[in-house]
């Protein structure tokens, strides 16, 4: 019969369903937990690898900006001058503006920059071999160098 004070079947019974609420409360805990933590691991990583490709490709491209510009200021000073380094430098402002963020281009820069930088390697070849076959002839004058349309 039943007694009002056997507790047994009662325990039991508690003791399940304590244990069945106990067990979704941590399934819950622990799947928010694993959320969080592949949320965060997964924000780090992409995080990381976008500043590794981005910080790549700025120092590619500064380095290109370098070379270029030093090139440019160079060929400047040496007294060379063709149509094709001031159309380089016309290029050369354009990529660096664009670069700046001062206007939206298509492309990429960098491909760009690679582009102009044989162009004036190439356009400083060319002006480099007349000057220097009229370097003989040339007197030195004390004019003060023209200012350096790169620095704005």
């Amino acid at each position: 019969m039943d007694d009002v004070w056997d507790d047994e079947v009662d325990e039991v019974e508690y003791h399940a369903a304590m244990a069945s609420q106990n067990w979704s409360r941590m399934e819950d805990t622990f799947t928010t937990i694993g959320f969080r933590l592949g949320r965060s691991a997964g924000s780090e990583t992409v995080v990381q690898r976008s500043f590794d490709d981005g910080f790549g490709e700025g120092v590619q491209t500064g380095k290109l900006i370098g070379e270029v510009y030093g090139a440019l200021v160079t060929a400047r000073k040496c007294g060379l001058e063709s149509e094709a380094l001031r159309e380089a430098l016309r290029s050369f402002v354009r990529i660096a503006k664009a670069i700046k963020g001062k206007h939206e281009e298509d492309g990429d820069a960098v491909a760009d920059l690679t582009e102009l930088a044989e162009a004036v390697k190439a356009a400083i070849a060319a002006s480099a071999v007349p000057a220097l076959a009229s370097a003989d002839d040339a007197t030195p004058d004390d004019e003060a160098p023209a200012p350096d349309p790169l620095v704005e």
